[in-house]
Order: structure tokens, then C-alpha cells, then sequence
């Protein structure tokens, strides 16, 4: 029997583990694991959903990025630098119950969607003899942050995990666009159709997944000329201030929303308040769920969608002309 385990810590990758699972089951017979962790705040809130649904074997949530700040506040930096492989497993073994499950994850096959932190080197120093592969997780599949310095040092000199997919135990980068995956991790590309394992969902299916997600099954899209902005957690991520992130989509705004009636879908990581602070009028997209769930909803259309770079965008069909920004345009407003 195939096992396949799936480390989650966005409702995006929640969606897609689901969407693979679906289409193992239908080849045969699987165990899973689902590994949730805290990178999107409530995001532990679905797992009864998820539990009733009975798309895994279990579930699991871990909290990998408390376990983090709990490592860095009770240990110098010293020990963090030269004992970081050793520490990061008993720091994880003590804050979960992952230790119920290594029979289990010994003989699967683990799914990673971002190479960040904790939530993926826990797993690359700790089963070594698995298949690893990594999903599509959007933007950062195809803009890495390690440049060939940060990659020398944690190889050579901190002997741990790169990153990024750069390591020889990830054996695939299943993305909808291997052609753009970073020159160095290019051999490693599978394409994973997004389009058509959406299109191979039943009825049932999507009304499953839109009820697991959304306490309400449809969302109302009444104008005839309507306009869909996708904003980013900038301010969380510490791209830029929450200040120049207003700044940014204000200006769009006054830019493009002359004679639309404007949606806006805010991500589920954000915590910025747009209803306070744009003086637009709008209607905010419920955050809590895959913005592809629009394409299940009958009667959503939008004439224009805009993003700074959300390769979201790109995912849904109910959109009939699209604008990416680009990261660009942040500077040309902080520059003003």
C-alpha cells in the first residue's frame, strides 16, 4: 500500500495535498499523513473539517514556528550554529507528538511545498532514506533567496540542509511550470497540471472541498463590470512596511477601479485591516479559503484581476483580463 505524507502551512497547500490524495485513491489503494503547521494564523481551525472528510489517514499539527522562536530564545546562538541538526530534531520530538508516527513516515514518501526553516529540514535531517518531492507553492518555486554564498555555507561549513530544492534528497519539483524552476534545480522539474485535476473533480467533490473550507458554499458577485484585486502578506513577510503596502494597493486602486465594482481577495497570512485604511469601496473576498475555489462558484466572473505578483492570478479561469504588476511598482510608490 502507498504512503504519502504532505507537510502543509497554507490553505493552498492543504488544497493541493487534497487534490493529489484524490487522484491516488482513484489508482489504488493509500495511507497519508497530513502534517499541518502554524505559518497561517487559525489554519489548525480546519482540521476537524478535514478530520470528517476523511481526505487522510491522520492529521497532525505541529507547531513549527513556536517551536522555532521556543529553540532560538532558549539557546545561544553558538549551539544553534554548530548543533542545529541535533537541536532542531529534539526541539520538534518535544513540542509534538511526531514521534507516534516515524514507523509510518519511515516507509513514505515526502511532500514539501516550501523549503523553509524548521517545516522542511526537520524532515531532510531525520529520514534521510525517504523520497522527498516538492509541490507547488508559487512564487518562491521560481525566485530563489539563496544565492551561492548562503548555499556554500550551510553546506560546507554548517553541513546542513540548502534549501530551496538544491539538496540531492529532493528528488522532484512538481510545479505547473518546470521551465521556470532555477537554472541549478531545472533537472529536477515535473509539471503538476493544476487545470486538469480541477477539471477531473465531480460534483460532489467541489462541494466537498468548497464546504470543508467556507462556511458559506457561494459567494455573490452582483455588478455586471467587476474587478478582483489579489493582495500579498508584504508587511507579514517583512517585504515591506503594512504603511507602503496600503501605499501600493491605494494607488492601484485609484489607478484601475474607475467604473468597476471591486472585490478583493486578501490572503490568508494577512492581518492588515483594508476596510480601515483604503478609501476605496469594496467588498473583501472571505481570506479563509484557495482563491481557485472561486472557479467552483457558479455566477463569479471578473472583467479585470490584478496583483503585484500572485502567481494566483494565473490559477482561475473566471477571470477575463490580467494584470501582474510586478515587484517593481512597490518601488516606484516608496520612491515618491
Amino acid at each position: 500500500m502507498q504512503k504519502q505524507i504532505f507537510v502543509c502551512g497554507t490553505l493552498f497547500h492543504i488544497y493541493i495535498s487534497i487534490l493529489k490524495i484524490l487522484e491516488y485513491k482513484k489508482k489504488g489503494s493509500i495511507e497519508s499523513l497530513l502534517i499541518v503547521n502554524d505559518h497561517t494564523p487559525g489554519i489548525q481551525d480546519l482540521i476537524t473539517q478535514l478530520n470528517e472528510r476523511k481526505y487522510f489517514t491522520n492529521i497532525i499539527y505541529i507547531p513549527f514556528f513556536e517551536i522555532t522562536y521556543r529553540m532560538e530564545k532558549q539557546e545561544s546562538i553558538i549551539k544553534r550554529i554548530f548543533k542545529r541538526d541535533k537541536l532542531s530534531i529534539k526541539y520538534v520530538e518535544e513540542g509534538s507528538s511526531i514521534k507516534e508516527y516515524y514507523d509510518f513516515i519511515k516507509n513514505a514518501e515526502i511532500n514539501l511545498f516550501y523549503n523553509l526553516g524548521l517545516v522542511s529540514s526537520f524532515f531532510l535531517i531525520n529520514f534521510k532514506l525517504n523520497y522527498f518531492r516538492m509541490l507547488e507553492d508559487g512564487y518562491r518555486n521560481y525566485n530563489p533567496r539563496v544565492n551561492a554564498f548562503k548555499a556554500f555555507k550551510r553546506k560546507y561549513i554548517l553541513r546542513t540542509v540548502i534549501g530551496e530544492g538544491r539538496d540531492k534528497i529532493i528528488k522532484s519539483i512538481e510545479v505547473q511550470y518546470p521551465e521556470r524552476l532555477p537554472k541549478i534545480v531545472l533537472h529536477k522539474g515535473k509539471r503538476l497540471n493544476l487545470s486538469e485535476m480541477q477539471k477531473n473533480l465531480s460534483k460532489k467533490e467541489k462541494e466537498d472541498l468548497l464546504t470543508t473550507f467556507l462556511k458559506e458554499k457561494s459567494i455573490e458577485i452582483k455588478n455586471s463590470k467587476n474587478l478582483l484585486l489579489i493582495t500579498q502578506p508584504l508587511s507579514e513577510d517583512r517585504v515591506i512596511s503594512e504603511d507602503l503596502k496600503v501605499e501600493v494597493y491605494k494607488n492601484l486602486l485609484d489607478k484601475y477601479a474607475i467604473g468597476y465594482k471591486v472585490y478583493i481577495k486578501t490572503h490568508p497570512r494577512e492581518t492588515t485591516n483594508y476596510i480601515s485604511k483604503l478609501q476605496h469601496e469594496f467588498i473583501e473576498i472571505p481570506r479563509s479559503f484557495p482563491l481557485e475555489f472561486l472557479d467552483f462558484m457558479d455566477n463569479v466572473n471578473f472583467d479585470l484581476g490584478i496583483t503585484l505578483f500572485s502567481s494566483a492570478l494565473d490559477n482561475i479561469s473566471c477571470v477575463k483580463k490580467r494584470i501582474f504588476i510586478g515587484k517593481n511598482y512597490i518601488e516606484k510608490i516608496a520612491l515618491r
